[in-house]
Formats: structure tokens, C-alpha cells, sequence
């Protein structure tokens, strides 16, 4: 028979590790946070290409071109409030739970980014499978270690 014997030193560690692991999962908002902010920086980089660093692709270009800059940019309130954090529509909802709410208090927003049988479909928060994945990866970096980005 053998006996083992694990250092008592040893098993604090661990346990203090997955202790500020779970307190960590229960506790979301600096990776919230921190998801909020690359979020507006991908949005930055749709309006920029016009929608082609989006899942769905380059926007339909405008019926009737307006001035102001290209697609959706003509107040530039919209591109705002989904591509800075600080914009005054910009929606940043969490909680210390595992939803966090982003987005836009734009009342337009919808029907650009759904479309109506007047205007194209223009996504105006279109995340790639890596760039949601990257968002999964800072939460999961967060409750392991603690690190943000």
C-alpha cells in the first residue's frame, strides 16, 4: 500500500486559485468592460470599410449618394455611438452576471441595420466568428487570471 501526502502549502494555493477564479466569474464587469471597448474598436473598423471587415460583407452602396462622407456617416451620430464607448448614445449595460448589453440608443439604428423595403440592410454591428471569439477570450482571460487586455 502507499501512502501519498500532498504539502499542505501546495493545496492553499490551489485552493485560493479557484477561489479567485470563481469570485472572478461572479464578477464580469472589468471583462465586460474591456469587451465594450473592442467592440466599439471593430465597430470603428465596419464604418471605416464600409461594412466589409463585417460577418456579412461591404454595405449596398447608396441609391442616391448623400455628402457627409460615405454610407451612414453623414452625422456621423450613429458610426459615434457604436464605435466609442464615451459617445452619449452608446449602450453599455452589465451587471456582475454573465450578460452584458451593447449598442445604441440611436432610434434609427434599426432600420439600417435590419433594413426596410425602402432602405438596404446595412449592419451597423457585425462581429466575424474571430471577433467574437477574441470578445469569448478576454472574458475567459479575465476569470482565469485576471488579466485584461
Amino acid at each position: 500500500m502507499l501512502d501519498f501526502d500532498v504539502p499542505e502549502l501546495a493545496l492553499e494555493e490551489h485552493i485560493e486559485e479557484v477561489g479567485g477564479m470563481a469570485y472572478r466569474a461572479m464578477h464580469l464587469r472589468p471583462a465586460w468592460v474591456a469587451v465594450d471597448e473592442a467592440v466599439a474598436e471593430d465597430n470603428r473598423r465596419l464604418f471605416e470599410s464600409s461594412g466589409a471587415s463585417g460577418r456579412h460583407g461591404r454595405w449596398p452602396r447608396a441609391k442616391s449618394p448623400r455628402p457627409g462622407g460615405g454610407l451612414l456617416k453623414r452625422t456621423r451620430r450613429l458610426m459615434g455611438s457604436v464605435s466609442n464607448t464615451k459617445h452619449p448614445d452608446h449602450v453599455f449595460e452589465a451587471t456582475d452576471e454573465r450578460i452584458a448589453r451593447l449598442g445604441t440608443r440611436v432610434e434609427y439604428a434599426s432600420y439600417h441595420h435590419h433594413g426596410t423595403s425602402r432602405l438596404d440592410q446595412r449592419r451597423v454591428m457585425d462581429l466575424t466568428d474571430a471577433q467574437e471569439d477574441a470578445k469569448a477570450d478576454i472574458v475567459e482571460r479575465f476569470v482565469h487570471s485576471g488579466e485584461l487586455p
